[in-house]
């Protein structure tokens, strides 16, 4: 990739300097740099014989490929990387020489965000589509992938919930899909803006075809219903809602636990002592 290269290139023009310092200090104030061409490699101030304050990198065509400044001669606040034709390619945000907030990559067809803190990845990194659409989103903890990952269609949609443990993938699930025709097929889910489930649905070629459910903001379950070609069942066994009644022991504790239909045992059926 042309912006590690970049990367590695401003690094190299680093130790040149610091090892020019160990031989002859370098005088203070602004100082330029020069490739073998006579084309300027860097400038910047140099305090104490080091880089300090403002810098500019050059390739050997005289194009800029990297600025940001120095405090106390460590990298601070955003750096930014450019490609040979002077597009920008890459932005750091640092601090005490540590890549500490966004780094952004801009790339022709997304644009990536990650979040770093003492340089490891922490939090959201996000992925853009070119007219700045979500296109992905990843957490990392500690530098590693953690949690459920989402892949986002253009227009929106959730498409995919990639689950990582410690980095490595532990389940993927394709959702709200479309099929040729642009129907709605297979598993849908959609949710509310805490990230809990809202509504889960199976379609099978634009028609409901499955189990319907709607949650609550809490995810607690509203309404469970099936469907069969577009068609709502009416009598469903298996969906038929069971109570849960609780007896207690003088003192509190519970005694009995058991699931009723209709005001009559079904199902689990749960006594207990005195002692729990």
């Amino acid at each position: 990739m042309k912006v590690v290269r970049y990367i590695i290139f401003f690094l190299s023009v680093l130790i040149f300097s610091t090892s020019y310092s160990q031989e002859e200090t370098l005088p203070d104030g602004f100082t330029v740099f020069y490739h073998a061409n006579g084309e300027k490699s860097s400038e910047g101030i140099i305090k104490g014989g080091k880089p300090e304050g403002y810098w500019k990198t050059y390739n050997e065509e005289g194009i800029l490929i990297s600025e940001g400044n120095r405090k106390n001669h460590l990298l601070d606040s955003t750096w930014k990387f450019y490609d040979d034709s002077g597009l920008l390619k890459m932005d750091i945000s640092y601090e005490g020489g540590k890549k500490n907030g966004i780094r952004t990559t801009y790339r022709e067809n997304e644009r990536i965000e990650e979040n770093f803190i003492d340089d490891l990845k922490q939090g959201i990194t996000s992925y853009y589509y070119p007219e700045g659409e979500l296109k992905k989103t990843v957490i990392y903890v500690n530098g590693l992938e953690e949690g459920v990952a989402k892949e986002y269609a253009e227009d929106g949609r959730i498409t995919q919930l990639i689950t990582y443990k410690k980095g490595f993938i532990s389940n993927r699930e394709r959702i709200n899909r479309l099929d040729n025709e642009g129907k709605k097929h297979g598993n849908w889910k959609y949710y509310y803006e805490n990230g809990n489930l809202q509504l889960e649905c199976i379609y099978k070629h634009g028609l409901r075809n499955g189990y319907y459910k709607e949650y609550d903001i809490e995810g607690n379950l509203l309404h469970a219903y099936k469907f069969v070609d577009g068609e709502k069942q009416e009598f469903v066994a298996e969906l038929t809602k069971l109570d849960v009644k609780t007896e207690y022991h003088p003192d509190g504790k519970i005694k009995v636990k058991a699931t009723y239909k209709d005001d009559k045992p079904e199902g689990v059926w749960r006594e207990y002592s005195e002692d729990g």
